[in-house]
């Protein structure tokens, strides 16, 4: 699957697809990505989660999805720098 997310740099992140879709907002990608199996537990070098990318950048409908999908799977968690999505 490629994920075009401008201004954000796979390499130096570890970002997987799925934290890139929920980065940029792409949820049908997010939908594709969860019916195959990518894990909803995974976090990049800062500890941010998955609800993290998407809530900070304000992608509502990939945050909705998140929480639809399988709620019991994801990490509210703070970050590195002491934030939470929720």
């Amino acid at each position: 699957v490629f994920v075009r997310c401008v201004g954000f740099i796979q390499s130096s992140s570890r970002a997987t697809a799925l934290v890139l879709a929920c980065t940029c907002g792409h949820a049908d990608v997010v939908d594709l990505l969860i019916e195959r199996g990518a894990s909803l537990k995974t976090k990049d070098r800062l500890g941010r989660d998955l609800l993290a990318h998407a809530s900070s950048r304000g992608h509502v409908a990939v945050v909705r999805r998140l929480l639809q999908t399988r709620p019991e799977s994801l990490q509210f968690e703070v970050d590195d720098a002491d934030r939470s999505p929720v």
